[in-house]
């Protein structure tokens, strides 16, 4: 039972490194280790994005933890793994700020971004979005768990590359709309 826990804790922590990659952060490769030398964490920083990662091992993340990692981030972006449950005044201080995330921990068995059927996502930069109108794209939930994946807000702007058989490549838009 303990090996396959520790598994299951080895495949979040290298779904979350392959999700910062997704984003476009830099991933050091001391950080990519093999399964026979994973130890679990509670704790770990991407120093390259000053991202600090925390496993909330507790049964729900209350609002005194919530305060707890707040004081310890240091002007870092904070990312709880989360196991259970949120309680709603933290549910809606997460959704406050882009700086902080709560994902919940088997979210992050799997990469979504893997699975056969999902097309190739990118994130714009602001300075990267279309100029025409984009009231003619399609649009994207916030609520969605692609937008989840890339941590987008409403206004963010997606570029999907789909593999076509008749046209090759073919590149869309979706605007993320509040849910």
């Amino acid at each position: 039972m303990a090996t396959f826990k520790r598994t299951m804790q080895y495949s979040v922590y290298t779904n979350l490194l392959r999700m910062f990659e997704y984003r476009g952060y830099t991933v050091p490769s001391q950080m990519k280790i093999p399964r026979e030398h994973y130890k679990p964490l509670k704790t770990f920083v991407l120093p390259t994005e000053s991202l600090t990662v925390v496993y909330h091992t507790q049964n729900k993340v209350t609002k005194d933890a919530y305060d707890s990692y707040l004081k310890s981030l240091e002007g870092h972006r904070l990312i709880i793994v989360y196991a259970t449950s949120l309680t709603s005044a933290v549910k809606k201080l997460a959704n406050m700020s882009r700086n902080i995330e709560c994902i919940e921990y088997n979210k992050l068995l799997y990469c979504i971004m893997d699975h056969k059927w999902v097309p190739k996502y990118e994130l714009l930069d602001p300075s990267d979005h279309p100029k025409e109108d984009l009231s003619k794209y399609p649009k994207q939930l916030d609520s969605d768990p692609i937008t989840k994946y890339f941590n987008a807000i409403p206004g963010d702007i997606f570029k999907i590359h789909r593999d076509s058989p008749r046209t090759g490549t073919e590149i869309t838009y979706r605007v993320v709309i509040e849910s």
